[in-house]
């Protein structure tokens, strides 16, 4: 199998390594190490695989958001964006 020069696993755009019938997702393919795109890669291989569908995960769709206040302090999301928004 493959890997990058940062020892992650390579990966076509579809999930699939350089080994035949081998995929990966999340964060072993340093693609973007995050639970919401790890979730997106393993739906996007599974439209591709099981549904016949095709389909390549979307990065740029994947929304992430923190604040070193909210966690240090421990908010909550709702009461941390009415804390910030003001």
């Amino acid at each position: 199998m493959g890997l990058d020069k940062d020892n992650a696993i390579k990966v076509d755009p579809y999930s699939r390594t350089t080994v035949d019938n081998i995929w990966s997702v999340g964060d072993v393919t340093n693609r973007m190490p995050l639970t919401p795109a790890a979730i997106m890669e393993g739906m996007a291989f599974a439209a591709t695989c099981f549904g016949n569908k095709p389909t390549t995960p979307i990065f740029d769709k994947v929304c992430f958001i923190s604040t070193h206040c909210a966690a240090v302090h421990g908010h909550c999301m709702l009461p941390s964006f009415e804390y910030f928004i003001d």
